[in-house]
């Protein structure tokens, strides 16, 4: 992948551009903004901390890029080094309650990001006591997916160690940019006929149009509404990865496939679409690349009267290896084919989403300190439902992020508890039919 050094002028890519445009509407503003949140226990160096994390922003181009629309177009700027400011923001909040950075957190994610003019990440330490930090991590969510944290993540222990120990990290690395990325997708999608095939998939799936899933309990509101809350609960690795095994299927197809029953169960509907986000990555040059790799597709799966869960497991095993297979064709080219008509009350094509992410520990678990991930309530929900599940090694965490104008706390908890059950039986229930 060529590295260009003009940095003026980059098209996003087709997965950014969607979510620039809800990450710039005012009422989705939260949803689309990721928080995350470290406890960092130990004789933190302060000096090396704040150098680790320039370093960063200094090496990834992506943390200091503004995005400015031209006419109809939104383009990438990125700015230059010296230019970019101070990576990380101070607050001591030693004389204030405990759990007071909690509030300045949410405060920080409801605030816009000026994309034109700022920086699309913010990082801020929080100094608790002498010896017990917060560093909190909140971006805009169309710049940085799961595997381009992880790399940050990374990075910062290895510049921190070497700060802290009064060496310089060793000269910067040329490396290819997101911004280079961009740039050689706008000329591969250029190819005639290169997606051809994915666009007649992509029909045939949507085609008939599908239902609606029916799981609120509150009248909708004519606008689509991002209010949310979260909850969430534990559920034992073993069953799923048993069964995974015994019918050569992946731990995503079979926690996709519960989700699916539950869907099933509790609005009687057997044509079910969930989105669910696919990597992009393809070019060897992406492979450790900070940006935003991700595409949003739908799994569609009909359920019949009589069918087993090992049945729904290899159906949803089929339609995901085919989404894997089509996973470039970008989202919005999938709506503008599949939707005759947009609604102002809720997502396009589908209003529930399946998320499995693994666990990543904090950026300084070495070196002396402790430092472990914090759980964070959502303060706001994209879809009516997401089920977020995260392998921990000893349990999957699954959180229930939902559309607080939709349902209430006990509905959700509702559904949660449902899901949990669901996989935990699910040694003695593979052949067991899936209304059952």
């Amino acid at each position: 992948m060529n590295s260009s050094r003009e940095r003026d002028g980059h098209p996003l890519s087709v997965y950014q551009r969607p979510l620039f445009e809800l990450a710039e509407f005012a009422p989705a503003r939260k949803a689309y903004a990721e928080r995350f949140a470290f406890a960092i226990d130990g004789e933190l160096n302060i000096d090396a901390c704040r150098k680790a994390l320039m370093e960063l922003v200094e090496n990834h181009e992506i943390l200091r890029t503004r995005f400015t629309r031209k006419g109809n177009d939104v383009h990438q700027e990125v700015v230059e080094l010296g230019h970019a400011g101070s990576a990380l923001n101070m607050i001591d909040l030693c004389d204030a309650d405990p759990d007071a950075w909690v509030g300045r957190l949410n405060a920080e994610a409801s605030l816009p990001f000026d994309l034109a003019a700022g920086a699309p990440i913010r990082l801020c330490l929080y100094r608790i006591a002498a010896r017990r930090h917060i560093l909190t991590v909140i971006f805009s969510h169309f710049i940085l997916d799961a595997v381009g944290f992880s790399v940050l993540m990374r990075e910062a222990a290895r510049y921190y160690r070497q700060y802290a120990l009064g060496q310089h990290p060793i000269g910067r690395e040329e490396r290819s940019q997101y911004a280079d990325y961009c740039d050689w997708e706008r000329q591969r999608l250029g190819t005639p006929g290169l997606l051809s095939s994915s666009a007649h998939y992509w029909a045939s799936v949507l085609s008939p149009p599908p239902p609606r899933l029916a799981l609120n309990t509150s009248r909708r509101p004519v606008f689509k509404s991002y209010s949310g809350s979260s909850i969430a609960a534990e559920a034992t690795r073993q069953s799923v990865l048993r069964t995974a095994s015994e019918l050569n299927a992946t731990r995503f197809a079979v926690l996709l496939s519960i989700f699916i029953q539950l869907l099933h169960l509790e609005t009687g509907e057997r044509d079910v679409v969930v989105g669910a986000p696919f990597g992009v990555r393809g070019h060897p040059d992406t492979m450790e690349m900070v940006g935003f790799f991700l595409n949003v597709l739908p799994i569609r799966v009909g359920i019949t009267a009589d069918m087993t869960i090992a049945e729904l497991i290899h159906a949803v095993s089929s339609r995901v290896g085919d989404a894997r297979t089509h996973r470039h064709y970008p989202f919005e080219s999938i709506v503008a084919n599949s939707c005759k008509g947009f609604t102002l009350d809720r997502s396009p094509l589908f209003d529930v989403m399946f998320t499995l992410r693994d666990s990543h520990s904090g950026p300084w678990s070495s070196d002396g300190l402790s430092c472990k991930p914090i759980g964070l309530s959502a303060i706001a929900a994209k879809y009516d439902l997401t089920m977020y599940v995260r392998d921990m090694g000893t349990a999957f965490i699954i959180e229930a992020e939902y559309n607080s104008d939709l349902m209430d706390s006990m509905r959700a908890k509702l559904l949660l508890d449902r899901y949990v059950t669901l996989l935990n039986r699910l040694d003695a229930a593979a052949k067991v039919e899936t209304h059952q």
